[in-house]
């Protein structure tokens, strides 16, 4: 009798061990699409869906308190940057839902069902295995069935981050009455908003701009000698986002090119002057630096403006082996 006791009691051990090593191993399953899925797993980082977590919903989508979630239409849409590798996505699953949603990453088109039985915050999509780095999302509503969409939230890595579309490293060069402006490029914007005024932080002029133009719009009509203060904000399906970082730049005239004689010393002892632009100065000596090193043609064309007479144009020619020296004697235009 005392034999069976002890048998039992080890039978008894096993079978806890057996338990406790299945629940063990059960728990560590990772949750997969269809399940019900309330909070993250390890691992991984829950944000809610909504306008001020940088998610940009088109007007077509509705808030459901409720059930703490967006409610939308065939082809609603709604967009967000997040930084990480994988991402899940949340829903509620309902048997009229869409079998064919759409969930756009870096370009690349998935399709996604909220198709089944009666449950709230269903992981309803999963994309994991991405490069590290910051990627561009887009939700639309797909068509299959009621035309209803919803989004709980977005589940990512637990160091990631979701991240806003505010442009950022904008640069400004001044121009004659005018100023350039660059900066990097949202991945979802559909246009921009570039303001600006005379103080910072009080922009006074607004000018919407399409998102080509990302890599330099010239802002034109600006006065000469003033500071300007600029920033611009994203637009993502109507939405406008934050303000970039703010810079200035004063618009300055452009300065009129120099003049010089230059004159040119002929090995037979004779003079050739010319009055010329800097800039026709700076091409002979081009020329000149080039051909003193065996490239390009052997003579030099002067287009002479003065004493032209009946002719439509004169050229004069100077040859450079016939060249023994010359001298630029710059002056101001200015009065």
């Amino acid at each position: 009798m005392k034999s069976w006791k002890c048998g039992a009691s080890k039978l008894f051990l096993v079978l806890i061990m057996a338990v406790s090593f299945f629940a063990f191993q059960t728990s560590t399953f990772a949750a997969s699409v269809g399940s019900q899925l309330t909070g993250p797993e390890a691992g991984w980082k829950r944000v809610n869906a909504a306008p001020h977590n940088h998610f940009y919903f088109d007007n077509t989508w509705v808030y459901i308190s409720q059930y703490s979630l967006y409610q939308g239409t065939s082809n609603s849409k709604v967009s967000f940057n997040f930084k990480g590798t994988k991402i899940r996505l949340i829903a509620y699953r309902y048997p009229q839902r869409n079998t064919n949603n759409k969930i756009i990453i870096d370009g690349t088109t998935y399709t996604y069902s909220e198709y089944g039985t009666n449950q709230e915050k269903t992981l309803v999509f999963e994309k994991t295995g991405l490069d590290e780095g910051v990627h561009s999302v887009e939700i639309i509503g797909g068509t299959s069935a009621s035309g209803i969409i919803t989004i709980n939230a977005v589940d990512i890595d637990s160091t990631g981050e979701i991240v806003d579309n505010v442009p950022s490293e904008l640069i400004a060069t001044s121009g004659n009455s005018n100023i350039s402006l660059s900066w990097d490029q949202p991945k979802q914007a559909d246009s921009y908003k570039i303001r600006y005024g005379v103080n910072s932080g009080d922009y006074t002029k607004t000018v919407t701009v399409t998102k080509d133009v990302y890599g330099g719009y010239v802002v034109p009509g600006l006065t000469n000698g003033t500071t300007y203060y600029f920033v611009v904000s994203a637009t993502v399906n109507g939405i406008e986002s934050g303000y970039s970082n703010e810079v200035s730049a004063v618009p300055q005239a452009a300065e009129m090119p120099g003049r010089a004689i230059l004159t040119i010393y002929l090995t037979n002892g004779t003079e050739k002057e010319y009055d010329l632009s800097m800039t026709e100065v700076d091409a002979f000596i081009d020329w000149y630096d080039q051909k003193d090193t065996g490239v390009g043609p052997a003579k030099y064309a002067f287009n002479k403006t003065w004493n032209k007479g009946p002719f439509k144009k004169r050229t004069e020619y100077v040859i450079f082996d016939k060249i023994l020296t010359f001298n630029v004697d710059e002056y101001s235009t200015e009065e």
